[in-house]
């Protein structure tokens, strides 16, 4: 397997596992088009952008809050509300993996 700058590392120290992510153009390629078109219909979503936070980003790390662990999905899409701090927030996270022989 050959590294490249691309390369990440996740480590779960409660499992012990440790998972290399080599990235791929054609990894990438179907998450960007998700993500453009899940922008343009959260952009036209008839809502009110001061009330509700919403944000759709690539490779953006995430820790959970339960036990720290730090991952970078391919895509997130997460949910605020800027009215009511104390509401949950919503987190979606979409991971494409495959195997290529």
């Amino acid at each position: 397997m050959e590294l490249t700058e691309n390369s990440r590392l996740c480590y779960s120290p409660d499992d012990k596992i440790l998972m290399v992510q080599c990235l791929r153009s054609i990894h990438e390629m179907p998450l960007t088009d998700l993500r453009d078109h899940l922008c343009s219909t959260v952009y036209n979503l008839p809502y009110n952008k001061y009330t509700l936070h919403a944000k759709v980003k690539m490779n953006l790390p995430f820790q959970s809050l339960k036990d720290g662990f730090m991952v970078t999905p391919n895509l997130s899409l997460f949910l605020a509300s800027l009215a009511d701090p104390k509401t949950p927030k919503i987190s979606i996270l979409v991971e494409c993996m495959f195997s290529q022989d």
